[in-house]
């Protein structure tokens, strides 16, 4: 019988595997408690993010895009050449080593929100531009323009 030892065998190798699962967590476990582990995987995450802003970029919107239900079909040959001024208030982008929340740091908007990340619907403007056309529409943003130049006559 070929199989006359093979419960036994199966045995041994789960309780082999299940020593080295356990050294295994022990080992990262404490690897991680470590400063300086989770600098350098700081560091090599901030190394990556400023060497492919786009594909940071494409990152992201795809993880929003998956977590809100919407559809994603774009690459980053739809987002080149990429935009070295906001179309929006002509500052110059930052793609980068920018903060969040950078005024200049360049940021992927969707023009209709409702059709999600697809070609010809997305763009590169600033992250200020983005954020104040975040939940707007047309008739709201010039009721407040409106309201800037009446407020700065006065």
């Amino acid at each position: 019988m070929p199989y006359a030892n093979r419960t036994r065998q199966l045995t041994y190798w789960r309780g082999y595997n299940a020593k080295r699962r356990d050294a295994q967590i022990l080992y990262f476990a404490d690897y991680a408690k470590q400063p300086y582990a989770r600098a350098a995987h700081r560091n090599a995450d901030t190394r990556w993010r400023a060497r492919w802003p786009l594909k940071r970029m494409l990152r992201v919107s795809r993880h929003r895009a998956k977590k809100l239900g919407l559809k994603f079909n774009i690459t980053e040959a739809d987002l080149l050449p990429a935009p070295t001024h906001c179309p929006v208030f002509g500052v110059r982008l930052k793609y980068r080593n920018h903060k969040r929340g950078d005024p200049a740091g360049a940021s992927l908007d969707r023009r209709n929100n409702t059709k999600g990340y697809v070609r010809g619907n997305v763009f590169i403007i600033s992250w200020r531009a983005n954020i104040l056309k975040n939940n707007g529409t047309a008739a709201e943003h010039r009721a407040i323009a409106n309201w800037m130049e009446a407020a700065r006559g006065n």
